[in-house]
């Protein structure tokens, strides 16, 4: 596990640079403007690569995204029961 550090103003979180993007599914890498568990890249709509994407694209990331945070939710439910 690679943990790096983010800094948000006076927060300072800790993450995994190796966990998934929650929109294209690949490492993060690094800390975006919307947080830690998406990359910077699908944070300002685009591939890694520059293109931007497609309208079918971006509805499977938003798939992607609601699967993730459906999951985040739920287990964090289930330790608070």
């Amino acid at each position: 596990m690679d943990l790096k550090i983010a800094q948000y103003g006076s927060m300072t979180l800790e993450y995994d640079a190796d966990a998934l993007c929650w929109y294209c599914e690949l490492p993060v890498e690094n800390a975006s403007m919307g947080g830690t568990v998406i990359c910077p890249a699908c944070d300002c709509g685009h591939h890694r690569d520059g293109r931007r994407w497609t309208y079918a694209e971006m509805l499977v990331r938003y798939k992607n995204f609601a699967r993730h945070r459906c999951a985040a939710i739920l287990t964090m439910e289930a330790s608070h029961a």
